[in-house]
């Protein structure tokens, strides 16, 4: 427990959280890696004290992990992501795996090893093979013209003057610094590119499909799939390659986080042709908490 205080501490993450201000969520805000259409579930924020905090974002925990921590009385009741599960936990999201396995299809390499969709205008597009789950299912089909956006939008990435866009719709907004080192795609209306996007999503630091979100008037147009299949094609490959480092593997796997309660979201995944078969957590840890139990010890 106080390694891990350290940790935080010495790494500048240990960051004050001025609450009783606007709501850094938004009225819209969503939960866990994604929100709105994308990947999360509604929430609300009570606090109205004023008082600074630390606190640090912890994703994907087990259960038996969380029921210590939860035990520990660490976790921040004003950050707790999503609804409550009725046992003081944070509500569980599903984990959702995608096997892509042959999705960028031959010769889909750039020049840089980046693996990347093929131009828009070509001709010919790559299989995307995604498969239904690791236990013999129907493999599904995906081809470039999936990631081909309806006429009068465009892609584009995530520009730093949107960060607080995208922290206002979702539950877990990261700080800028992570969002910059984080691989993303975006939805932008043609000819106003220098306006906000209508749509993003990001790659994590884990590599999982992360703030997942579609503005609400552009909703039911399949531009949630779109994102996931492009930002897989633009940029999964650099985390492939971090982690075999140069050995090869026909492994492609990609994950995401889901609140149980959002139907829509968890339709996009298995969409996709994902599966899940366990559950996690997010939530927010109280540092001043957790450094006043440590000290105990």
């Amino acid at each position: 427990m106080k390694g891990f205080v350290r940790y935080v501490r010495d790494e500048g993450m240990y960051n004050s959280v001025q609450t009783g201000t606007e709501n850094p969520r938004g009225t819209t805000s969503g939960s866990g890696p994604g929100s709105g259409h994308g990947l999360g579930s509604d929430t609300t924020t009570g606090a109205e004290t004023g008082k600074g905090k630390h606190h640090a974002l912890l994703g994907a925990v087990h259960e038996s992990t969380a029921r210590i921590l939860y035990s520990f009385g660490i976790l921040d009741p004003e950050f707790v992501d999503g609804r409550k599960g009725g046992d003081g936990l944070p509500e569980r999201y599903s984990k959702w795996i995608f096997d892509l396995r042959g999705c960028f299809g031959e010769g889909a390499m750039g020049s840089e090893g980046v693996e990347r969709v093929p131009d828009e205008n070509m001709e010919t597009g790559v299989d995307m093979s995604v498969r239904q789950g690791a236990k013999g299912a129907r493999g599904k089909k995906f081809s470039v013209e999936d990631t081909l956006l309806p006429v009068g939008l465009v892609w584009g990435e995530v520009k730093e003057r949107d960060y607080p866009l995208v922290r206002s719709r979702t539950g877990i907004p990261r700080q800028d610094r992570t969002l910059r080192i984080l691989p993303s795609v975006a939805i932008y209306l043609a000819g106003q590119e220098e306006g906000p996007p209508v749509a993003w999503t990001f790659l994590g630091v884990d590599s999982s499909l992360t703030t997942l979100h579609v503005e609400e008037e552009y909703r039911g147009r399949g531009l949630a799939k779109k994102l996931a299949l492009k930002v897989w094609c633009e940029h999964l490959g650099w985390y492939v390659r971090q982690y075999t480092r140069g050995m090869e593997r026909e492994e492609r796997w990609a994950h995401a986080d889901v609140a149980i309660s959002n139907a829509p979201s968890n339709g996009v995944c298995k969409s996709l042709g994902g599966y899940t078969e366990w559950a996690d957590y997010w939530f927010r840890a109280d540092l001043n908490a957790l450094q006043d139990t440590a000290d105990n010890e």
